[in-house]
């Protein structure tokens, strides 16, 4: 934000649209537009966010004060543009801020097209924790002769994050990570899920075992989300159990552990969950909860790039023995008969 503000300061021009900034999630475009918002106000700029799940009115109240620096997320920025209240055409700088995620939903077809309505002699910023093919695809059809910065170290290799898996089984899963949450003392918890059904659940499971905590997950309304982000940052209850919308990019520096309840589908979400923790330089603690009903998808996000991490084990090798043998026993169906197989049903994500 440190260059939009000082081209604001360098331009003087309150008359149009300086910088763009689109985000994947309604989370990071209000952070950043807080950030932005504080940097510029003292000079006179104005910001605005424009985000869905909440209502038009009060997006189109900032739109008509001309703000210098518009966060938001694709869809609502089309919106606003196709009404004819956002005019970027004087816009000098756009920003794709974590674009691998941001591209990976599905959003790329609104990117190009916002990006089109731009000026041609606009600076382009992509920032992006990974570089997988399709965000490469939109570097070589959107930016021109880039310059390529890599910033990123691995937290976990030069033990800023000290990471393991603390091996369990699915009846005991929620009692080890209660054991988790009990024995922390240095910060606040953060807990991932991999579903919005499963998160909500685990929620209420906390709150009965005697656990304040807050749930973050894509079927609360924006209001809620923003509520439960903000008394966790405040600090006002220490375990925030979320789906992945809290991987990426959240500003919360005083997370001392991430569990991993739930393993994540790809090597880079685990990097990402893991990255919560450890902030600013601070240590941080990272535990996966590994059931041996999971080890089949261990493997296959090791193959994906996922650390070797140690081992820890609170239970015997007979319990072990058991689980897996129950594992492999498993129908690998939700309906299996000799005569017709369904496909078992996937999880709502």
């Amino acid at each position: 934000m440190i260059p939009i503000v000082e081209l604001c300061a360098r331009l003087d021009d309150h008359r149009r649209t300086v910088a763009l900034v689109l985000c994947p999630t309604r989370e990071l475009a209000n952070q950043g537009a807080d950030v932005a918002d504080a940097l510029l106000k003292p000079h006179g700029f104005r910001t605005a966010c424009l985000i869905g799940g909440v209502g038009y009115a009060e997006q189109r109240m900032q739109l008509s004060q001309t703000p210098q620096v518009v966060f938001g997320s694709p869809g609502r920025v089309m919106d606003h543009i196709w009404e004819g209240r956002l005019d970027i055409s004087g816009v000098a700088v756009a920003v794709i801020d974590e674009a691998d995620e941001l591209l990976d939903q599905g959003f790329a077809p609104e990117v190009t097209r916002i990006l089109s309505y731009l000026p041609s002699n606009r600076q382009t910023v992509l920032v992006s924790a990974t570089m997988p093919q399709w965000v490469q695809g939109v570097v070589k059809s959107e930016l021109h002769d880039p310059a390529h910065i890599a910033v990123a170290g691995n937290l976990v290799d030069d033990g800023t994050i000290e990471h393991r898996i603390d091996e369990t089984t699915s009846a005991r899963r929620f009692d080890d990570l209660c054991r988790l949450i009990e024995e922390h003392v240095d910060g606040s918890v953060l807990v991932f899920g991999r579903t919005k059904w499963g998160i909500q659940k685990l929620e209420r499971q906390l709150r009965r075992a005697g656990i304040d905590c807050e749930a973050l997950q894509g079927n609360m309304s924006q209001g809620q989300r923003d509520r439960a982000l903000d008394r966790f940052r405040a600090g006002k209850v220490t375990v925030l159990v979320a789906t992945n919308v809290a991987a990426r990019g959240i500003d919360v520096r005083h997370i001392g552990l991430v569990v991993n309840y739930e393993l994540p589908e790809s090597a880079d979400l685990l990097t990402h969950r893991v990255g919560r923790t450890g902030r600013m330089g601070a240590n941080g603690i990272a535990v996966t909860l590994l059931t041996p009903e999971e080890e089949v998808k261990w493997n296959r996000l090791r193959r994906g790039g996922a650390p070797d991490l140690p081992r820890k084990s609170t239970w015997t090798a007979a319990e072990k023995a058991l689980a897996g043998k129950a594992a492999t026993a498993r129908p690998r169906g939700r309906f299996q008969s000799t005569n017709n197989r369904r496909r078992s049903v996937p999880a709502v994500r």
